[in-house]
Parts: C-alpha cells; sequence; structure tokens
C-alpha cells in the first residue's frame, strides 16, 4: 500500500485520481480507474490507477508507482518538496521518523564493523538518496574493454566518458534498502547532478527492454543530462536519451537532453535554454517526432529558436522515407551504422525546419472549376487551413520531408467522437446509440 492509501480515505484517493488525469472507464468493485496516461500522453487509454491497492501502471511507458509519486510526476515536483507539499495540500500530519541506520559508515552490511541494517522496504527519499551516494564511491571506472566496444558501437569518446565520470555498476539496492554486489556487472552508471548526485541512471547496452533506469523509483525524476547546455557554444542539440547525447558530446556537439521524455515541460527544464538556439535531434519514428514537438512548442516560449532536424531518407522504414511506428534508427546509428562524420549532421542541423512548422498549402477547389460544397469552410487567401478544422493533424512528416496522409490518425479522430463498434465476422460497423 502506498502513503496516500495510509491517510486518506478511497473517495479521497479517487478524487485525487481524478484531477491527474482523464478518466474513461471505472470498475469500482476491483477499484480499478482507467484512462489516458498523463506521463507521456495518449490518445488511447493504457494507463489505470487502482484505488484499493493505491497502484498506478501505464501499459504503454511501463511507468508505475503509487498516487504519491504521479501526484509529484504530474506536477514537476521533486519527491522531497513533493511529499510536503501533498501532505500540506491534503491535510495529511506526518510525525519526524527517527533514522533507523545508526551506523556512521554504514547503509552497507559490508562495511567493517558495521552492523547489517533492518529490513526497511520503504526507505525515505534522503535514505536512498545515502544508499545511492555510498554506492556511487564503490563505482570503479568502465573497464577497458568496456571503453574500446562502447567507442565502436555507439560512438563515445575516452574523453567524454571520462569527463561525464561514467562507471560500472558494481552494487544494487535491495527491496529492504540493503546494498548488496552484483556478480556480474554489466551495466553503465550515468550520474546526474544537480550540484548534488540526484540519480544515477543504469545503462545496458543491447538490452531491448529496462535499457535504462533509475537507482530508485523516488530518484527517477526527469532531468537534464548534463545539467545545462554549454553557452560559449551554439546551437544547443537536443537529443532523445542518454546514448544520443553522449555520442553527440563525443563527435563535439553541444548537446542535451531530458532523463525522461516529458509532453509539459516544468520551468526548470525550459530555464537554461532561455535565449539560446535550439535543434532537436529526437529519433526517425513516431514516437520520436511526437516527443520532437511537444519539446518545440514548450521551448519556442524560451529559446531564441527551435528547429528540427529532418532526418535523411536513409533512416527511414523504406525508400519513400516514411517514418516507423517505433523503434526508429536516431543519431547514434547516423554515426555508428551509417559511418557519417560531424560534418554530416552540421549539414543536417544547417539545414534544420524552423518551429513552429510552415502551414500546408490547400488548393483552392473553386480555382479548378469545382465550386465548394454546401456549407463548405474556404481556406483564407493565403490557402491556410482554419485552425478550428487543421487537416494537418491527419499528416505526418517523414524523414525526408515529405508529408503523407496517415488513415490511423483519421480513424482516431473518428474514434473520439463518435462510439463505433466493428464485428469482423460479419463486416457490419455499428454505432452507439445508447
Amino acid at each position: 500500500m502506498g502513503f496516500a492509501h495510509k491517510h486518506l480515505s478511497e473517495a479521497q484517493l479517487i478524487d485525487i485520481a481524478s484531477s491527474l488525469f482523464k478518466i474513461t472507464s471505472k470498475d469500482m468493485n476491483r477499484g480499478e480507474l482507467h484512462g489516458l496516461c498523463p506521463i507521456h500522453g495518449e490518445s488511447n487509454p493504457s494507463f489505470s490507477y487502482n484505488f484499493k491497492k493505491d497502484v498506478y501502471k501505464c501499459l504503454s511507458c511501463n511507468a508505475d508507482g503509487d498516487l504519491l509519486r504521479l501526484w509529484c510526476e504530474v506536477n514537476h515536483y521533486g519527491q522531497k518538496d513533493g511529499f510536503r507539499l501533498f501532505c500540506e495540500k491534503y491535510g495529511i500530519e506526518t510525525k519526524p521518523e527517527r533514522h533507523p541506520l545508526s551506523s556512521p559508515g554504514g547503509l552497507d552490511s559490508s562495511t567493517p564493523g558495521a552492523s547489517s541494517p533492518p529490513p526497511s522496504p520503504e526507505l525515505t527519499h534522503e535514505q536512498i538518496v545515502a544508499q545511492m551516494n555510498l554506492a556511487w564511491e564503490k563505482f570503479p571506472a568502465l573497464p577497458a574493454a568496456m571503453v574500446a566496444r562502447l567507442e565502436k558501437e555507439r560512438g563515445w569518446s575516452r574523453k567524454w566518458i571520462e569527463i561525464l565520470d561514467l562507471r560500472l555498476e558494481t552494487w544494487r539496492l535491495s527491496k529492504k534498502g540493503e546494498l548488496y554486489q552484483v556478480k556480474e556487472p554489466v551495466k553503465i552508471a550515468i550520474p546526474i547532478r544537480d550540484g548534488n548526485l540526484v540519480n544515477i541512471c543504469l545503462y545496458q547496452q543491447g538490452s531491448k527492454r529496462f535499457k535504462i533506469m533509475p537507482f530508485a523509483k523516488t530518484v527517477g525524476v526527469s532531468r537534464l543530462f548534463p545539467s545545462k547546455p554549454s553557452f560559449d557554444k551554439s546551437p544547443v542539440l537536443l537529443c532523445e536519451g542518454h546514448s544520443d547525447t553522449i555520442c553527440a558530446l563525443s563527435h563535439s556537439f553541444n548537446a542535451i537532453t531530458q532523463t525522461v521524455k516529458l509532453k509539459n515541460w516544468p520551468p526548470e527544464h525550459l530555464a537554461p535554454f532561455k535565449n539560446l538556439d535550439v535543434v532537436i535531434a529526437y529519433d526517425a519514428d513516431k514516437p520520436g517526432q511526437k516527443y520532437a514537438a511537444f519539446a518545440a512548442e514548450a521551448l519556442q516560449k524560451t529559446a531564441k529558436s527551435v528547429r528540427l532536424v529532418q532526418w535523411p531518407a536513409f533512416m527511414g522504414k523504406d525508400e519513400t522515407g516514411a517514418i516507423p511506428d517505433d523503434h526508429g534508427q536516431d543519431l547514434t546509428d547516423f554515426f555508428v551504422r551509417h559511418g557519417k562524420s560531424a560534418e554530416d549532421l552540421q549539414a543536417l542541423i544547417d539545414s534544420a525546419v524552423p518551429w513552429p512548422p510552415a502551414p500546408v498549402q490547400i488548393a483552392d477547389p473553386s480555382k479548378d472549376g469545382i465550386p465548394p460544397a454546401a456549407g463548405e469552410k474556404k481556406e483564407d487567401p493565403a490557402g491556410t487551413v482554419e485552425d478550428t478544422n487543421d487537416i494537418r493533424q491527419f499528416f505526418e512528416s517523414g524523414v525526408n520531408n515529405r508529408y503523407s496522409f496517415r488513415p490511423r490518425l483519421l480513424a482516431e479522430k473518428i474514434l473520439q467522437d463518435i462510439p463505433i463498434m466493428y464485428e469482423p465476422q460479419t463486416g457490419l460497423v455499428y454505432k452507439w446509440n445508447d
């Protein structure tokens, strides 16, 4: 059970959850609220919160946790401030807890002379940070063989591996809050700093699931990596993920990323980009381009300029350059798979497309001798589509900057407005009429 479940009624949990995400259906007997994920943004519901167990889960982005964590995530609060503000907002009285671990050396039971810490499945955020710092001091530098492999397979330079202080994860936090030694360490520890060490992102090359994970859930909130861009180099290259960022830095670009992509950027993420030129180089797939648009929309209010890299056609799904639904190529592929140089990427940066994109030009039917249909809205003299009925929502731009109609986007829009059911055996389509 989560913290909120211990202090609030189920009615209060439901009320708070309703303020955090859009609920599309309920199963009150099972305690399930289903709806749209507020963390990654979506049009088809894949998110659920169980108010009887106080747990949430998104089947699309794999986010999970309790209501307190969700409240902090949606409102862009760190765990410490979020806990305090949550308690203040919902009238929860908390008493200071005595630190259960009295050994000065040790949250680590292997420290000579230290007693093993008592089981504590729910460590405080401060305890987890203390454990994380102890673990970090034990992490060794990356082995030479691993560095050589990263140079070859990920395009990371030895120089930036040293600058970023990348290490090998040799100790891990157990569910009881104890540090234990990893028998066969393979994960790369990437320190995330904001003055102090605030998280360690654990990266496993070649992993298809859980490729990168935070040291612990409470420290896994989204942050900038590195903590801020270099102000003496322009433009800032916004990459999708740690690996692409390290690759770009290794090729002498002023790169930065979010440790977790967000639809809505908090002020502390926007502030470092004030009056800077930003070029976004997210992955060449639909999720990457969707979040590139989210980032561009947020940054245009703060940055001096925002542009989007248009990846070449050879990074697309087929010869037309259409981007795949998922797992498309990225900045690292540009360098490693295709053998491109820093000069090649610079050429793409120089030709990046400004945000917001130019409006789609629509031919006037009357010019072809076909008068507009009765009641049809005509475009303005410039040929742009009215915001109230913008057909651009049904088109996507491929890596070669060609616009293509996407029937699935139109279908999703129709399903939002009209409840429709398809019966596959008869081929009939039914519209719900209550």
